[in-house]
């Protein structure tokens, strides 16, 4: 359950980051639709530490190589 919610969150963030939209737009999106999914599932599943931090750097660097945020952020 968990690897198939963190599939449709890397989907859903993938499909953001490839549209033309603006970052503010991309970023106002990404809280909408993209962690969406995984906020729905936080009181339902037990989550440890480690996973969504993976999800995080995963996210981070989706966001790095699209260039919408610098890497040292």
């Amino acid at each position: 359950m968990k690897v198939r919610l963190q599939q449709e969150h890397s989907r859903r963030l993938r499909m953001i980051l490839k549209s033309e939209l603006n970052a503010r737009n991309k970023i106002t999106l990404i809280g909408a639709l993209a962690v969406r999914v995984l906020r729905y599932s936080f009181g339902i599943i037990n989550w440890r530490t480690e996973g969504i931090k993976k999800i995080d750097r995963k996210t981070r660097k989706m966001l790095t190589v699209c260039k919408n945020a610098s890497p040292k952020s």
